[in-house]
């Protein structure tokens, strides 16, 4: 039984690291796993260099440990508070239907890294300008980002579309 237990707890981890978990079909909907803590000390770590210098980059990216994904984005944590504005109606609009992804209302300088995963060596580091796309799921009250996702069409949201955070009037 036992063996069975830590199974399903290590099978639990290794699809959330994969990106293999069901999402929630609206914004701000409740979730019992924090996403937001991985999303937090990955987009917002507080060592995120300020340069794009390419050495620089391959030491942070080895100190935490991210060599396997191949494209990251790092968002300055200066700005944690806007970040986490775009899931709300102040911040963010609905991105697709089905799913918990906004977009946000302003457009967001971060840092986009490209890494050689087999030998964890950054090759590519650039300053990015866009609206950016993020997952958000409901914790205790509140909705937060759990996701970054790619805006490689550089997408940006209409007036028309619904605010982010309208989904928590529902779930109250």
């Amino acid at each position: 039984m036992a063996a069975i237990i830590i199974l399903l707890i290590c099978l639990h981890l290794c699809t959330a690291d994969l990106g293999i978990m069901e999402i929630n079909r609206i914004p701000c909907a409740h979730d019992n796993w924090s996403g937001n803590d991985r999303f937090m000390k990955h987009h917002l770590h507080p060592d995120t260099p300020t340069t794009t210098d390419i050495e620089e980059w391959t030491k942070f990216i080895k100190k935490i440990n991210c060599c396997s994904r191949v494209m990251q984005s790092f968002l300055n944590p200066e700005q944690t508070s806007k970040v986490e504005q775009v899931c709300t109606e102040a911040g963010g609009k609905v991105f697709q239907p089905n799913n918990n992804l906004c977009i946000s209302k302003d457009k967001f300088t971060f840092i986009e890294v490209r890494v050689s995963s087999d030998e964890c060596k950054v090759f590519k580091v650039s300053n990015v300008t866009q609206n950016i796309i993020l997952g958000c799921d409901r914790f205790r009250e509140k909705c937060l980002p759990v996701h970054f996702e790619s805006n490689s069409n550089n997408k940006t949201p209409q007036k028309s579309d619904t605010n982010c955070g309208s989904a928590l009037e529902v779930w109250n």
